[in-house]
């Protein structure tokens, strides 16, 4: 799983392996990829039960989050 996805191309990228990607953001893009499954949903309340993934990743994302005191 890709958190907070937005453009990145990285769930395409790992699709490629024959991978089972799953692309999380608060807005599913217009132009979606048939191999990325796209699912609505914040980071903060993840919609998945835990070790629903091998592998989650997050490099587009962490930038835009407001400081949590």
């Amino acid at each position: 799983m890709d958190v907070g996805t937005g453009a990145s191309t990285l769930p395409l990228y790992l699709s490629k392996n024959d991978a089972e990607v799953t692309s999380l953001d608060i807005d599913i893009p217009k132009e979606k990829n048939p191999q990325v499954c796209y699912q609505r949903g914040s980071m903060l309340k993840l919609p998945f039960a835990d070790n629903s993934f091998d592998l989650v990743t997050c490099i587009s994302s962490i930038e835009h989050l407001d400081y949590l005191a």
